[in-house]
């Protein structure tokens, strides 16, 4: 087990608050029926987003990295390495994945489905270890573990409260939740993949390509 890198919590923590504001102000958005439900554009904005970061982040490594020392030259000469075929399941995978969830949220609302997508996290250590043969501690097991407990826990209350008010909850909006999770969890296997393999895409560009193929997607709809 690797010994994690100085300052990485700092920048973790700062990924779950964003995140979790990410998908707070979506389904405020959506609530607030700003957007027609017809198109979703929303969707499209993010996919926009996605892009102009990567892109951005891009072009600010490309401009701080020196590219004139010997190795480098050494390494270029030797050509570059082939596209990842795998890579093209990326933005099949995150477009699914993102239009569901959107979709998941406006049927369920945002806390219920924030609950349901907690499910990512033992799906997608189910892919891992099945179809990467990835060996996980002790202490990722139990980390795990908890997180399934949390879920049972949160199902049972939900179904109660549903019971006790009189109100079910939407079958469709679970199904389309679970699909999110599919989703997500074979795009991170997609990344995990590619990760491990040492392919010639960055995780930069890898999150440029989803982001530009999604938004040309949403594009191709929208105009369509």
């Amino acid at each position: 087990m690797t010994r994690a890198r100085d300052g990485v919590i700092p920048v973790m923590a700062a990924h779950v608050a964003f995140g979790v504001c990410y998908f707070l102000t979506a389904q405020r958005v959506l609530s607030m029926r700003l957007v027609a439900p017809e198109t979703q554009p929303l969707t499209g904005m993010i996919y926009l987003s996605d892009a102009m970061s990567s892109t951005v982040t891009w072009a600010w490594t490309r401009s701080t990295t020196t590219t004139t020392t010997t190795s480098g030259v050494n390494a270029r000469e030797g050509g570059r390495r082939p596209f990842p075929r795998a890579a093209l399941l990326l933005p099949v995978f995150d477009l699914c994945g993102l239009t569901c969830a959107f979709e998941a949220m406006r049927r369920l609302g945002g806390p219920l489905y924030q609950t349901l997508s907690g499910l990512l996290i033992p799906f997608s250590a189910l892919l891992s270890r099945v179809i990467l043969k990835r060996r996980f501690t002790t202490a990722q097991l139990s980390a795990i573990g908890v997180v399934i407990c949390g879920l049972a826990v949160k199902a049972s209350e939900v179904a109660e409260t549903s019971k006790r008010n009189g109100v079910e909850v939407p079958a469709m909006g679970l199904l389309i939740a679970n699909a999110a999770t599919v989703s997500y969890g074979f795009r991170g296997l997609v990344m995990e993949h590619l990760s491990a393999s040492k392919s010639s895409l960055s995780a930069n560009a890898q999150t440029m390509l989803m982001g530009a193929c999604g938004f040309g997607a949403f594009c191709a709809y929208t105009l369509a």
